[in-house]
């Protein structure tokens, strides 16, 4: 019983170790039609900016990269283009995994709506945003266009480490239960 309390607190000792993890990058774009991209890194897509606030500013570096927010509540502004019914956010994380969810438009632009989720991270939300505004360009335009953006509020969730060292406890306890239960068998 102590290797087992010993071995799960140092589970839990090297997962809590790497709580550190943030967002890298975040990308937004119709599965209808991949061709169509809005990125928080400069390539030949638009640009999707990020803020913690819902009217700015941009979180944004000057070369669209956002490396290094925490999880939390975040409003994204993309200049209008064709989003199709089904758009997938994907987020990569400091720690190397994506998360990904597909979702289905509810509501238009500049009405407070949430998109339902179809598929992927359950830690991702995402949907419209009353008013309108205009924060980005097109392509790797991160200053405004003179066009509003969709705007949109999402929510990025990272995985805790201590949600993983409470799952492997529970685990364990179950094991050691489990184990005691077949000896008196």
């Amino acid at each position: 019983m102590k290797k087992l309390i010993v071995g799960a607190l140092l589970i839990m000792t090297s997962l809590t170790a790497n709580a550190a993890v943030t967002i890298k990058d975040i990308t937004l774009f119709n599965t209808e039609n991949p061709g169509q991209i809005w990125v928080t890194w400069t390539t030949g897509h638009w640009i999707l900016g990020v803020s913690d606030q819902p009217i700015g500013p941009l979180l944004n570096a000057p070369n669209g990269s956002v490396d290094g927010i925490s999880q939390g509540n975040y409003w994204l502004f993309a200049d209008p283009a064709n989003l199709g019914q089904f758009p997938q956010l994907d987020v990569t994380l400091s720690n190397g995994s994506t998360l990904s969810t597909v979702f289905e438009i509810v509501g238009s632009n500049g009405t407070a709506q949430s998109w339902t989720h179809l598929s992927g991270s359950p830690l991702l939300s995402l949907g419209w945003t009353d008013g309108s505004i205009d924060l980005v360009g097109t392509y790797h335009g991160i200053t405004p266009d003179g066009i509003n953006d969709y705007y949109m509020q999402a929510t990025l969730g990272i995985p805790e480490p201590s949600q993983y060292a409470m799952l492997l406890l529970g685990l364990g306890i179950l094991v050691v239960y489990v184990k005691r239960y077949a000896t008196k068998l």
